[in-house]
This record gives C-alpha cells, structure tokens and sequence, in this order.
C-alpha cells in the first residue's frame, strides 16, 4: 500500500545542485533516480499516441537492501520534468524498491516495483521510473549515460544553452545518432534550468516513521515474488535509436 500520497503538505524541500564526484565518500556509490519516459519501442509509442503521455507519478523510493532506507518521495509532477532523488549509496549490489497509490487511500491500490543494481566508486548509476501499459503504472529501468554526456549535461546553464539546437551541437560533435530520441529531454533534466533534487523533509520522515511497519509489511509480501521472477533486463541506453514508425512485415 503506498502510503505517503495523500498528505497535503509537501513531503521535500529542492535544491539545484548535484553532489559534485569528489565529494561522494569513498565507500559510497552515486545512484540519480528521475522521472524519466522511456519506451519500450514502437509498441510503447503506440500506446503513447493513443492513451497519451503517462500522468504525474506519486511515489516513493526505498533502499530495501538490508533493511527499509527511505529515500525520497515524488509528488504528481510532470514526466520528464527534473525532478530526481540523489542517493549516495553503499557500494555494491543494492536493492530499490518503489511503492504507488494511483486512486485516492480509501481505494487502496497497492503497487510495488524493484530493481537490482551495482552502486560503484566513481560513477553515477542512473535509474528512470517510468510508466508501462494501459494504467500506466510505474516501473524501474536502469539506464546507462556516458560520463561525457553526463557531465556536459548537468553543466548546462541558461535558455541558449539548454536550447534543442545547442544539445544537438553536442550531439554531432560527439557523434550521436540523432533519432536518439531519449536522449535531449533526458540531458536536458539533468541540467541546471531543469533540475531539481528532492530532499525528504521533516514532514516526510514523520509520515515514513507512522507507516513504517506496514511499508514493511509491503516490502516482506512482495520481494520474494519479484526475487522469484526476476531477470534482470538490458538497461536503457539514452543513445539508443528509437523507430518511431511502424516495423515492415517481411
């Protein structure tokens, strides 16, 4: 049961700034976790063109490795829009787990999602949550950036330089497909115009703390089934060239 929406005052105060590499401890790996859209293909554009681009996603984040961290919740704002939770994580395998209520609690709509991944010295692991199917629910997916394009893009500062013309300045130079589709809106998230990092306020942990055994129930019901079916996928290079026509049938 997703437990934190539904509570009228907000849940995080914003700051701008990413924590700049040198200053990830030693023993810690840089996780970015972003509301970010990423298709699964022309299928998926299909069911954007006819359903529309997926709603706000209410959710929260939790490190449920070795026991319930809470991590950052995100309100009802736009896809794509910048807002992400920064997470200097112990390095190794880490566990995340994200829980959503679509309706209002007296429906109780429970979902959960989870995602393995490897938090390493000296790189940043960047994970979307987007949302899949007909009711649009939010899932995990892994993706890879390379440093290069990481850096330029946090960098950005200013309309000219957040402009899809600049970006895509970026993108010939470095030799970019430019039917990369995900790739402008994603760099231009991380920047400094766009960007805006959630950190749980008072309110938030008060919240976390009153529902913490049944936000735990939660994570005990469901994480053996997920660990039961698990693959883990190919993440989602922003690189990546995405048709936006229809496959020929041969």
């Amino acid at each position: 049961m997703f437990l934190l929406v539904g509570c009228s005052a907000p849940l995080s105060t914003l700051k701008p700034e990413l924590t700049p590499s040198k200053a990830v401890p030693a023993d810690k790996g840089h996780i970015l976790i972003s509301l970010f859209d990423v298709p699964k293909g022309y299928g998926e554009l299909w069911t954007r063109f006819v359903f529309g681009m997926p709603r706000g996603i209410n959710a929260s984040v939790y490190d449920v490795t070795d026991g319930l961290t809470y991590l950052g919740s995100f309100g009802a704002g736009a896809v794509n829009g910048g807002n992400m939770i920064e997470y200097n994580a112990p390095l190794g395998k880490r566990t995340l787990m994200l829980t959503f209520q679509d309706f209002p609690k007296v429906f109780s709509l429970n979902h959960t999602d989870f995602i393995e991944v490897i938090a390493t010295k000296d790189h940043s692991t960047h994970i979307a949550l987007s949302q899949y199917g007909i009711t649009q629910m939010p899932y995990f997916r892994e993706m890879i950036i390379q440093e290069k394009d990481f850096n330029f893009c946090s960098n950005l500062t200013g309309k000219n330089e957040t402009s899809e013309e600049n970006i895509r300045k970026h993108m010939l130079s470095e030799k970019i497909d430019e039917k990369a589709k995900s790739f402008i809106p994603y760099c231009r998230s991380l920047s400094n115009d766009y960007r805006k990092i959630l950190i749980p306020n008072t309110n938030a942990l008060e919240m976390v703390e009153k529902y913490k055994l049944k936000i735990n129930s939660m994570k005990e019901t469901d994480l053996p089934k997920w660990q039961q079916n698990y693959i883990k996928s190919e993440p989602f290079d922003v690189l990546k060239v995405i048709e936006t026509t229809a496959p020929e049938n041969n």
